[in-house]
């Protein structure tokens, strides 16, 4: 299991916590992006409140269940420094894994949409 976590899988690795301050908005729709990249649709994502479970990949079969062991867990805490914000607060990875690789699933949730925007829409 992950070091004092427990809840997300068999595995053993690394846990750091962290102090990453994030735009709440961006993580919202990080979020929604992950929920469609969710296990239950055929994704690796498993959203759950205030946390973001990885797993390697999912299983083709149906129903959709994660193969093996969940690769990583991103948790944190919303409205943190103020409710504009959320802030990073543990990254897990397995062993294989690092904590850039399993940060790097969050950076690219949190890439702004491609084609046009209307100003001020990056933040939405």
């Amino acid at each position: 299991m992950f070091p004092d976590c427990g809840t997300i899988g068999r595995v053993t690795g690394q846990a750091t916590d962290e102090r990453i301050v994030i735009n709440r908005r961006a993580l919202k729709r990080a979020c929604a992006r992950a929920a469609e990249a969710s296990l239950a649709r055929g994704g690796v994502y498993d959203l759950r409140g205030s946390a973001l479970v990885i797993w390697g990949k999912p299983r083709p079969a149906l129903p959709p269940t994660p193969a093996g062991d969940p690769i990583g867990l991103i948790s944190w805490d919303w409205g943190v420094p103020t409710p504009a914000f959320a802030t990073i607060t543990r990254i897990e990875a397995a062993n294989g894994h690092t904590r850039e690789s399993i940060l790097a699933h969050l950076h690219r949730l949190l890439e702004p949409t491609r084609g046009a925007l209307a100003p001020g829409d990056e933040y939405l």
